[in-house]
């Protein structure tokens, strides 16, 4: 061997032999690489369960509902924040949250934001619309929470569609969190039809025995009424609210049908039976003008 072979040789073996003490640069590099490609392939995700949580929690907790006693304009413990009802001011913050942290995160190029541009813009300019409207009312603190809630369902609207624009496959995801919010909304109404209502009179009235409470005729209407209204304040804004998640509801339960052994009768079967529970629900709430529309 000659002598420049034998230098090259001997340069090569004190090259691994540093390497073997120290570590190579590219076995130190390489767990980092995987780290970072995991983190970001679990960013779409970590956004995906988030707006699905808020699509389930949205319905059950953004509203009011029949209270013997005051509900607080904000939760005062973690007791109330977990089985109360949130403040309205809470949606315009969430959904100002979750835009944030999808611009954030995801990064949204110059096309997504064009392509979502109508989706936002109708509830802004409602909101823009509302300012009018708060020249000479005598309500100030309705108004603004109708206008700060416009803003929130615009944030909200804009979050989702620049998650989907970047996130296709997190459609059937977000649909089933949507449908999981009405199930808990429609099994919380029938439980007020058939045990709420007599529990809350029962209640009441040995209040008003024991000289607790006063007789409020407008409350004994409502429980003497018997239309549901679940989490929500009044029963048209839930007949509205259904409106909107019965043919949602419907769809999925098709969908679900057609994976059994005779798809067009479980999927006639599923749907079938999505529509009559949604429509007795729906009837429950006494609305007219939903049942018109």
């Amino acid at each position: 061997m000659s002598k420049k072979h034998r230098n090259q040789h001997a340069g090569q073996k004190s090259a691994s032999a540093k390497d073997d003490a120290t570590g190579s640069v590219p076995k130190a590099q390489e767990p980092q690489g995987l780290l970072e490609l995991e983190i970001k392939a679990d960013i779409p995700t970590f956004l995906s369960l988030l707006i699905g949580a808020f699509f389930i929690l949205a319905p059950l907790k953004l509203g009011t509902s029949l209270n013997l006693t005051p509900v607080p304009v904000c939760p005062l413990s973690l007791d109330e924040w977990i089985f109360g009802l949130w403040p309205p001011l809470v949606l315009p913050v969430l959904g100002g949250g979750l835009l944030i942290l999808v611009v954030i995160l995801e990064k949204p190029c110059a096309t997504a934001l064009k392509a979502c541009w109508p989706v936002w813009t109708a509830p802004l300019a409602l909101a823009l619309a509302s300012l009018f409207g708060q020249i000479g009312t005598t309500e100030v603190e309705y108004a603004q929470d109708f206008l700060w809630q416009a803003i929130g369902l615009s944030a909200l609207a804009f979050a989702v569609m620049l998650h989907l624009h970047a996130v296709p496959s997190s459609r059937g995801f977000l649909l089933g969190c949507i449908a999981t919010g009405a199930v808990l909304v429609m099994g919380a109404g029938l439980y007020q039809r058939f045990i709420g209502f007599e529990e809350t009179r029962i209640k009441l009235e040995e209040q008003i025995a024991n000289g607790t409470a006063t007789f409020d005729p407008a409350i004994m209407d409502r429980l003497n009424q018997g239309r549901i209204f679940a989490t929500f304040t009044y029963p048209n804004a839930l007949a509205g609210y259904l409106l909107l998640v019965i043919p949602v509801l419907g769809v999925l339960a098709w969908r679900l049908g057609r994976k059994t052994d005779t798809p067009e009768l479980g999927g006639s079967v599923m749907l079938a039976l999505t529509l009559v529970i949604g429509t007795i629900v729906l009837l429950m709430t006494g609305s007219r003008a939903a049942l018109v529309a």
